[in-house]
């Protein structure tokens, strides 16, 4: 199994998760929203984890909506201090918008889309 996708609280939220058996992918092929991220780089040199508002593949040089450094065995964890808490009136009206769609991948650029190699590393995203 190389990817998990549940919905946290139906109608509210889901989780996805990806095991590194792939270097990018799409969460959603729709506007949606992104509430926490969490990345654990297994490589042996720092990846960029990259968000992309897009509902297809990444092409290669895309720049990305947002990007982190994952140093080599680390875990970067991003929730509701960068992307904003659930309202509380309507949970889905929070986080970080995403126009197009919600597609993350492992870059070895941070600057531009560059693909890194499969087993970069595990990827957690909530999103809506």
């Amino acid at each position: 199994m190389s990817a998990f996708v549940s919905a946290l609280v139906p109608g509210e939220s889901s989780y996805f998760v990806e095991f590194g058996a792939v270097a990018q992918a799409v969460v959603k092929a729709a506007p949606g929203r992104v509430f926490s991220v969490s990345a654990l780089n297994y490589a042996g040199a720092a990846k960029f984890l990259q968000l992309h508002d897009l509902a297809g593949v990444i092409p290669v040089n895309a720049v990305a909506r947002v990007t982190w450094t994952v140093a080599p065995g680390l875990t970067v964890i991003v929730g509701s201090e960068f992307f904003g808490p659930p309202l509380a009136a309507s949970p889905l009206l929070g986080g970080m918008p995403f126009a197009t769609g919600i597609a993350w991948g492992w870059s070895t650029s941070l600057a531009q889309y560059v693909a890194a190699p499969l087993l970069s590393g595990l990827t957690q995203i909530v999103y809506a």
